[in-house]
């Protein structure tokens, strides 16, 4: 396994655990499975955002805007995709950590090489 893709396995494993303890946190402290994602999402992405930058895809250049747009429009279209996925499983009657783990591996993928390519502008060679 190429390291770049272990230090984003290992970023978004962080991210994971933001994400699934502010929505369980929400949702002990009472909101709905479907409420209680929403922030916990945008936590997970902000932090992941600097952590991909830093760690995974070491950019060496000063954020832009641009490059703050280009990571946002791949991060919400993942977020919104693992949202759909994750309220399909709560539908289903899925309790909310399985469905947070089935709806983030399915969305890995798509992130790693949105941000890689897209995000961040890195050679698929490097």
């Amino acid at each position: 396994m190429p390291a770049r893709f272990f230090r984003f396995l290992l970023v978004g494993g962080i991210g994971f655990l933001i994400d699934s303890g502010v929505t369980l946190g929400l949702i002990a402290l009472g909101l709905s499975p479907w409420l209680a994602r929403p922030p916990a999402i945008l936590l997970a992405m902000a932090f992941t955002w600097l952590a991909n930058r830093h760690v995974t895809f070491a950019v060496g250049n000063k954020r832009s805007v641009s490059e703050a747009a280009r990571y946002s429009a791949v991060a919400l279209l993942a977020a919104l995709a693992n949202y759909l996925i994750y309220s399909a499983l709560i539908a289903l009657a899925l309790p909310p950590l399985p469905a947070i783990v089935i709806a983030t591996i399915i969305v890995a993928l798509f992130s790693y090489f949105g941000y890689k390519s897209f995000a961040f502008g890195i050679s698929t060679r490097s």
